[in-house]
């Protein structure tokens, strides 16, 4: 199916090329990420006409280092539990961390990448409450953290859903 692609494959150019939709200045593709066919958003951004070698090798990494970065971001969410939030802490760390959506910029002085994920957890019966998380990364190193309300709105895209379709 095209757009929808394996977190584990090796992408180059010619792969990007081939299987990403492009829409102006980037590409995108849908990224699956666990068995469950869970999958995030992708986003390559160029400035000029095309993605750069610089670009691939980001989202290879990426890929390469996620557990590390995923680990990191769990430590943070956890460290940020509201009062509310702290009353079911045991529930928000079995849950699993859902990846929504990853931006890769070029020639961005202040990150590489964008990742925005989060937890969505049984607040009260069966109403649900969701911990956004916008984490920015550059030079393999996350920069900075933190929570949003409205990770989506942060960064001005159309929230998609992560199950399966």
């Amino acid at each position: 199916m095209k757009n929808r692609i394996k977190q584990s494959e090796i992408l180059t150019l010619e792969k990007i090329q081939r299987e990403f939709s492009r829409h102006g200045s980037f590409y995108f593709a849908e990224v699956v990420y666990d068995s469950n066919r869970k999958f995030y958003d992708l986003y390559i951004k160029f400035n000029q006409n095309e993605i750069s070698q610089n670009q691939i090798e980001k989202v290879n990494n990426l890929n390469k280092n996620r557990e590390d970065y995923i680990n990191e971001i769990e430590q943070y969410l956890l460290s940020t539990l509201t009062k509310a939030e702290q009353k079911k802490e045991t529930q928000i760390k079995n849950t699993k961390l859902n990846v929504d959506l990853i931006e890769i910029q070029d020639e961005n002085k202040k990150y590489d990448l964008i990742l925005i994920c989060g937890k969505h957890y049984e607040y009260f019966g069966f109403l649900k409450k969701d911990i956004g998380i916008r984490v920015e990364i550059k030079e393999g190193k996350i920069k900075s953290i933190e929570r949003k309300s409205n990770t989506v709105k942060a960064n001005n895209y159309k929230k998609r859903s992560t199950t399966s379709r």
